[in-house]
């Protein structure tokens, strides 16, 4: 594990001998051992270690930043003088926040964490995919299961003696089912965080097998229920319209709304960095300020949205603890963002959609379809049709289209199971299955 401490202190003295008193520094890295199998044999095994390291010199308070992975003492100096240079010549009214620290950060203690063997792994990952394999004759030599582990760091300083360090570690699991008949194939996904003896195939094979010989949608509009993975998936693709710099920026239908009512009574979104189940909590944000569990909306009402100290400036507001990704700049980002669970089941919210509406099982695209500034999406998805309450038969390809903004006002029920997406760095998002009413269908 690198010397961070050894870092900071080669940069203050660089900094002292340069003049320069103000100043920031975010380092982070991570390592991670996989092992990929297929066709019954483990077909490759991966390692892998990186780290960088991002400073901010703030020169008449605008901020200038540099980025570098190797630490010798020319190598840091270079980086000070870079971000110094950057600086100088910067345009933006953006002003760059030196932080002294907040007053208490939440008692999150750093568990000791080892990567799983590169052979643990790969006895893991082939006994799944010989499970998988063995489950049913359709399975196809191209499905794989991959079994990981990972681990990390960020560590944080500036030029007024804050120091913030936190680690996170798990081990996961990814597998992808193809399956093939009458020379038609589909596939499907298990995937997990959890301990190598925890890991388990489930419902990749059934799903997969689900989805053969699916016939047309019909359009118009209707009601669906959106799979939590198409759920989150969505969240993923508008999480920026959740950020006060893109309110400011006027790239947010949510600018000026807060205190407002921009949802279903039914949508709660949080952000909470210390989620009881998430294996990457962290108690501090890019800035240094404390992290704190927040409703972005409540009940429909659109409480804060997501501030660093430098957004928060620009739009008048407190900071929320939101500083990211953890590479010096004071963009924003989020934690553990999930939409609360309500208190249907999942058949209770088929049943409601009633005849003629759909489940809204897979997106692909997502991104290409979805644009964050307008909020309009138009998404090709793949799932199957509702009938008496529950999933009949499977749908090929169609398309929902719409804007999020109104998505989130059509929410009519959310199911009582909360699933996670992976984590990816500090970031993940969850979601239960939702309703939605008078959805754009297309083929």
């Amino acid at each position: 594990m690198t010397d961070f401490i050894a870092i900071k202190n080669r940069i203050d003295r660089i900094c002292q001998k340069k003049g320069l008193s103000e100043y920031k520094m975010v380092f982070s890295e991570s390592s991670s051992v996989s092992a990929t199998a297929s066709a019954r044999a483990i077909r490759d095994t991966q390692t892998s270690a990186s780290s960088l390291l991002s400073f901010t010199a703030s020169v008449g308070s605008k901020g200038g930043s540099s980025l570098t992975s190797t630490y010798d003492a020319s190598s840091l100096e270079h980086l000070v003088s870079d971000a110094m240079d950057n600086a100088s010549c910067i345009e933006s009214m953006s002003q760059c926040f030196i932080f002294e620290g907040s007053k208490q950060y939440e008692g999150l203690e750093d568990k000791p964490f080892r990567l799983c063997s590169t052979e643990s792994l790969a006895a893991k990952a082939l006994s799944l995919q010989n499970q998988m394999e063995d489950s049913d004759s359709r399975v196809q030599s191209g499905s794989e299961t991959v079994a990981g582990s990972e681990m990390g760091r960020i560590c944080i300083a500036n030029s007024k003696g804050l120091v913030l360090q936190r680690q996170y570690g798990y081990s996961l699991f990814m597998m992808n089912a193809i399956v093939s008949e009458n020379d038609e194939s589909k596939s499907a996904m298990d995937f997990g965080v959890c301990d190598l003896s925890d890991m388990k195939m489930d419902r990749c094979v059934s799903d997969a097998l689900a989805k053969l010989h699916g016939s047309e949608a019909s359009g118009g509009k209707c009601s669906i229920v959106l799979s939590s993975y198409c759920m989150r998936q969505m969240l993923s693709a508008f999480a920026p319209v959740l950020f006060g710099k893109s309110a400011t920026l006027g790239l947010s239908l949510f600018n000026g709304k807060e205190g407002s009512k921009v949802a279903s009574d039914l949508v709660t979104l949080v952000d909470d960095p210390f989620e009881s189940s998430s294996p990457v909590r962290i108690q501090f944000d890019a800035d240094g300020v404390a992290t704190e569990t927040k409703k972005i909306i409540d009940h429909g009402v659109l409480d804060t949205l997501l501030y660093s100290l430098s957004s928060a400036s620009e739009a008048g507001k407190q900071g929320t603890g939101n500083a990211g990704p953890y590479l010096g700049a004071s963009e924003t980002s989020f934690f553990s963002l999930y939409l609360e669970k309500g208190s249907s089941t999942l058949d209770e919210l088929l049943l409601k959609a009633g005849n003629g509406g759909i489940y809204v099982e897979e997106m692909k695209g997502l991104h290409a379809g979805a644009n964050a500034s307008t909020g309009d999406y138009s998404i090709e998805c793949a799932g199957f049709a509702i009938k008496d309450g529950k999933k009949d038969r499977p749908l090929k390809s169609f398309t929902i289209s719409g804007s999020f903004y109104d998505l989130l006002k059509s929410i009519e029920g959310v199911s009582d199971d909360l699933q996670w997406g992976l984590p990816s760095g500090f970031r993940r998002i969850g979601s239960p299955e939702v309703l939605v009413s008078d959805v754009s269908v297309s083929i």
